[in-house]
Order: C-alpha cells, then sequence, then structure tokens
C-alpha cells in the first residue's frame, strides 16, 4: 500500500509544473513521463547505491525532480542513465566512506 500511495505521490509531482523547462515534471512528453517511470522500477529491482545516489538531496529535492534531474542528462535515456550511475557508484561509495557529505545542508552553506 505505501508503495501505492508513493507512486500516485510521484504522479502528481510529475504534472504539477513548479518548473516551466522541458524535462521537468509538469513538462513532460508522453515518452519521458514513460521513462520516468521505467527508470523508477529499475531502481527498486537494482543495487541499492543507485538510489542512494539518486536520491542523495532528497532533503531538499522531491523525488519527480531527482529522477528527471538524472533522466534529463541523459536525454531521458534510461539505459544511458545507469551507465552514468555505474560510472558515478565508485567515486559516491568513496565519499560516502570517508564521510565526505557529512552535513549536506552544512556543506551547501545553509546552516
Amino acid at each position: 500500500e505505501y508503495l501505492g500511495e508513493c507512486t500516485n505521490l510521484l504522479l502528481k509531482e510529475l504534472k504539477m509544473p513548479n518548473v516551466r523547462e522541458k524535462g521537468f515534471p509538469g513538462e513532460l512528453t508522453e515518452e519521458e513521463l514513460e521513462a520516468v517511470k521505467k527508470f523508477r522500477s529499475e531502481l527498486q529491482t537494482r543495487d541499492p547505491i543507485y538510489r542512494q545516489i539518486v536520491f542523495a538531496l532528497s532533503a531538499v529535492e522531491k523525488e519527480a525532480y531527482a529522477l528527471c534531474r538524472f533522466l534529463r542528462a541523459r536525454k531521458f535515456d534510461v539505459e544511458k542513465v545507469f551507465e552514468l550511475l555505474d560510472e558515478a557508484k565508485v567515486h559516491y561509495a568513496k565519499a560516502k566512506e570517508s564521510d565526505f557529505y557529512p552535513d549536506l545542508e552544512q556543506a551547501l552553506g545553509f546552516s
């Protein structure tokens, strides 16, 4: 039931135009929307580090925006996004191991 609620919230966010620019929630084509759904679904079944990378900014970024950010980086090609994540996971794991991002707000200068 929780997953269903999350999916409904995500779909609502994806249709709300907070940023009026191509490739952002609220401004997605049907093809892009399908790519978001596929990406989200595949994140559930692949290496958990991918989710950690994609949602690393979850304290300040909603799910719809995080998913779209990675998809825009690879023109909504889901497989290319996972290639990007493959390259990033070694660096992310090393940074996390070293506690490179101990306090996101402090690192960004918000506190």
